[in-house]
């Protein structure tokens, strides 16, 4: 439901964000699509281990693993270098 969710606000904000972070359209539209992709990769791969240890520790792990990733992004300081924040 939150997935559903997150895919129809960012719809309405694509485009302030994409001003607000000065990205070419067909960039944005990257990092959307990767948003999709993982959304349908977690779903096949993360939801049957969680069957396995348990929902609130795959919670609990992937909120860790998305602060640590925000971070980097964050020292980083644009969408340009991406690629070497999630390495």
């Amino acid at each position: 439901m939150l997935d559903g969710f997150d895919v129809l606000a960012i719809s309405f904000t694509a485009p302030a964000d994409r001003a607000r972070m000065n990205v070419e359209p067909a960039t944005l539209g990257i990092l959307l699509s990767a948003g999709l992709a993982g959304m349908g990769l977690g779903a096949l791969f993360i939801s049957p281990v969680a069957d396995i240890i348990g929902r609130r520790a795959v919670v609990i792990l992937s909120t860790l693993l998305m602060k640590r990733r925000h971070a980097r992004l964050r020292r980083h300081g644009n969408v340009g270098s991406f690629p070497l924040a999630v390495s």
